[in-house]
């Protein structure tokens, strides 16, 4: 149990615990939730139309992923307010109420499966290609990080002015759900 606690102090000394109303805390939010808005715009382009082949498209697929996967580690450090209202810091407990709370979802929504498949040659054909439908179909993969929409919506409602954010977050909806028809309609 002391080597437990003793471990638990030196990770304690070396990463800081965030504070959610930080200014650091919240551009951090506003980056990673504008991946997410970017990944919902193109996991729907991707599934229809096919995913581009070029290396700067999978670097940036391969950095939103890395983004995402610190994301995880940020959240296992950042504060939160409970139910009385008091700032809780306890290591230990963020990390127990994270693993309740949204930590399943980042996780599937983490994961690289299309990456996995192709590393793995899944979708070679005798010709050693994979076929347009192939990769159409490998985008379909990429739906998990869709999961990251709800923790837009909550990212939203923290704001003081929710009435504001409500109207741009029907907007916003509406744009979404249109594009991801017209991708479905081609």
């Amino acid at each position: 149990m002391h080597r437990i606690l003793h471990l638990r102090g030196a990770i304690d000394a070396v990463l800081p615990i965030y504070i959610p109303e930080e200014i650091s805390r919240r551009a951090w939010d506003v980056l990673i939730m504008a991946l997410v808005v970017w990944t919902a715009v193109t996991v729907p382009l991707s599934v229809s139309f096919g995913m581009p082949s070029s290396s700067e498209w999978q670097v940036l697929g391969y950095v939103i992923t890395a983004l995402f996967a610190v994301d995880l580690l940020v959240n296992f450090r950042t504060a939160y307010h409970n139910h009385q209202g008091e700032l809780v810091r306890d290591s230990a407990t963020l990390a127990a109420h994270y693993m309740k709370a949204w930590f399943w979802v980042d996780l599937f929504g983490t994961i690289p499966f299309d990456t996995i498949v192709l590393w793995t040659g899944a979708l070679k054909s005798a010709h050693g290609e994979a076929s347009s439908a192939q990769l159409a179909a490998l985008g379909f993969l990429k739906a998990p990080r869709l999961l990251r929409l709800g923790r837009l919506l909550r990212f939203l409602d923290s704001f003081k002015n929710a009435k504001v954010f409500r109207i741009i977050q029907l907007f916003m909806g509406m744009l979404l759900i249109s594009h991801w028809l017209a991708c479905v309609w081609y």
